[in-house]
């Protein structure tokens, strides 16, 4: 149990212990028993199932619910031992979730004395997943499809919880963790009613597109400043060549890479634009060594101008691959989260995009001093 929900509910059973004695049953349920509950989020859900709930009763737990109220704004619940075992058909969800994630803090196990009937579980859940599809639609009518994900992001628990019970009609097990409740119902129900239910949840598409397009912005930063490197490449060449005439070797294999890198460009290849700008890196280095056995060159204002012009390039290729691999780290982190992962397999926006990665020794821009 939670350090904060201990602190709750410890002071309060011992408040109860000593107004009914051992005669009811104290259930823990919701986050606090499955052992999801977030301080700040989750609220702690605990139920009283007492021997009659009459004013007489209700009087002796006063000083324990006024207790609890200074600390939790939600009290617990209570019903009568009888209005439990009998109300199976009133509460068929609400059981069906205690049953998968329950821990008994007083009293015998009456969870596990109740099951829901299949019948009562189905027209609580027909009516419950077409509340919400009504209120979806008016939502929608009112304001559009901007304000949507807004007003749908708080009934992520309630879609968990529809698709659990769903699990449990169909004849199988229950799991208390989301994540596997999800995974269990997709194959279930299928993708159609799954993404149906994931969109009235809210479940990130909108902002998946938003990162998406923010990787595909920063991309183009990246195709700009390798292009611009790429055209800056044979006056360069041109003029170490009109010096150097023995250096063939060299001039094929920029060459070379030039076309490689002006190609990943065009394809829009992240893998293949670092390869190529790493191969072209190399034959740069080699080039500006090869100049430095030359003093025509040195004192070349044009060779000097090329060079100042290939450095700033390079700088601004850098700064351009930091904020590309900043926006695909946030990308890839948001559509590996729980439930945007789900969203993202439904939408097919589930693959990674790649980061731009430089070989090692690669990221330092090819300096020669004069």
């Amino acid at each position: 149990m939670h350090e904060v929900v201990r602190r709750v509910v410890d002071p309060f059973l011992a408040e109860v212990d000593a107004a009914l004695g051992a005669t009811y049953t104290a259930i823990l349920f919701g986050s606090a028993a499955r052992g999801d509950y977030v301080p700040g989020r989750s609220d702690v859900n605990l139920m009283l199932i007492v021997e009659r709930a009459d004013p007489a009763e209700l009087s002796r737990l006063r000083p324990a619910f006024a207790r609890w109220r200074k600390t939790v704004p939600e009290l617990p619940l209570i019903i009568s031992h009888d209005e439990w075992l009998h109300g199976v058909d009133v509460f068929p969800i609400e059981i069906c979730d205690l049953r998968a994630a329950h821990r008994v803090l007083r009293g015998p196990d009456l969870v596990a004395q109740v099951k829901p009937r299949p019948a009562d579980l189905r027209r609580a859940l027909e009516k419950e997943f077409r509340g919400k599809l009504l209120r979806l639609r008016q939502r929608y009518a009112a304001e559009g499809a901007q304000d949507l994900g807004a007003w749908a992001g708080g009934t992520v628990g309630a879609i968990v919880l529809f698709f659990r019970c769903l699990l449990v009609l169909a004849g199988g097990s229950a799991p208390a963790d989301a994540g596997d409740v999800i995974q269990a119902a997709g194959g279930l129900v299928g993708a159609a009613l799954l993404g149906t239910a994931l969109l009235l949840a809210g479940c990130g598409y909108n902002r998946m597109q938003s990162l998406d397009e923010r990787v595909n912005q920063a991309q183009g930063q990246i195709q700009t400043q390798l292009q611009r490197r790429a055209d800056l490449i044979p006056n360069l060449v041109n003029t170490v060549k009109g010096v150097t005439k023995q250096e063939d070797t060299v001039f094929i294999s920029i060459a070379n890479a030039r076309a490689r890198l002006s190609g990943a460009v065009q394809a829009g290849n992240v893998q293949e634009m670092a390869a190529a700008n790493d191969q072209l890196s190399t034959g740069l280095g080699r080039l500006l060594a090869i100049s430095e056995n030359y003093p025509q060159l040195r004192s070349s204002e044009n060779f000097k101008q090329l060079q100042d012009q290939l450095e700033g390039t390079e700088n601004r290729i850098a700064v351009a691959r930091t904020d590309y691999n900043a926006a695909v780290g946030e990308y890839n982190a948001y559509i590996r989260r729980f439930p945007y992962n789900l969203t993202a397999k439904i939408f097919g926006l589930d693959k990674p995009r790649p980061y731009f990665a430089a070989e090692a020794g690669a990221k330092e821009v090819p300096k020669v001093q004069f």
